[in-house]
């Protein structure tokens, strides 16, 4: 496909979102310097966080109908908001509780009727004890707390995992089957702020709020092509239910 992305300057995330999607065939990126004036046609824009420096490319963007991708959370009380002219927004983007709900694309057979759990890793020292979490190696297993969450409808187990290393976590279990993911922290933000960029430019995200894997798969599949690895595990079916 052909497409403009925008991503908005301003920390080691959006540069390499820009140099993952700069990587991508049939893409024009531009890393936007914030006091530039915004100008020209985008099919997505990525942002860090909305510092006052980025709000004139955000209300730009919006105004037009561009999708915005947004690392962080939205401020408080935005999300009850409509963008202007229904335009796409996609937040929260490099929030562990919606990258390891994202997660469960990757066990599209998984029953999730009962309830499901999520864990990602947070800058902090680690803990003595609590809930057992097995990510991956670099990572490694980490004890985990109990933490809020709301990325997904149906009833959940939300894990907030410190660690004060390098690598980034994060685990995905459902019906028995678990999904998980472990690398080099300032790599994996990169990629998943792309992905997130790049899924918005293919207008796969409806108009209003969203969460990244909101469009089944898509934003996954993104991640993918950029270079992201998942380690999944499905067991074998029981003797007789084969």
């Amino acid at each position: 496909m052909s497409a403009r992305i925008g991503v908005l300057a301003g920390g080691e995330s959006p540069r390499r979102a820009f140099r993952a999607l700069a990587a991508q065939p049939g893409l024009t990126v531009e890393l936007l310097e914030e006091g530039r004036t915004p100008e020209g046609e985008w099919d997505a824009l990525a942002f860090q966080e909305l510092s006052p420096a980025a709000l004139p490319w955000w209300d730009w963007s919006l105004a037009g109908g561009a999708p915005a991708v947004l690392a962080s959370p939205p401020p408080a009380g935005w999300d009850r908001r409509p963008p202007p002219q229904q335009a796409a927004v996609v937040s929260g983007v490099l929030a562990g509780e919606n990258l390891a709900a994202a997660l469960l694309g990757a066990l599209e057979e998984a029953d999730r009727s009962a309830v499901v759990r999520l864990a990602w890793t947070a800058p902090g020292p680690p803990l003595g004890g609590g809930e057992a979490v097995n990510f991956p190696l670099p990572t490694g297993p980490l004890w985990a707390g109990r933490a809020q969450g709301s990325a997904l409808p149906e009833p959940a187990v939300y894990l907030a995992a410190p660690t004060d290393g390098p690598w980034m976590g994060l685990y995905a279990e459902a019906g028995g089957q678990t999904a998980a993911v472990a690398d080099d922290a300032d790599f994996l933000r990169g990629v998943f702020l792309a992905a997130a960029a790049l899924t918005a430019a293919r207008g796969e995200y409806p108009p209003g709020w969203n969460r990244p894997a909101d469009p089944a798969g898509k934003f996954l599949s993104a991640a993918r092509q950029m270079g992201l690895e998942i380690a999944a595990f499905t067991p074998d079916p029981a003797p007789g239910n084969q």
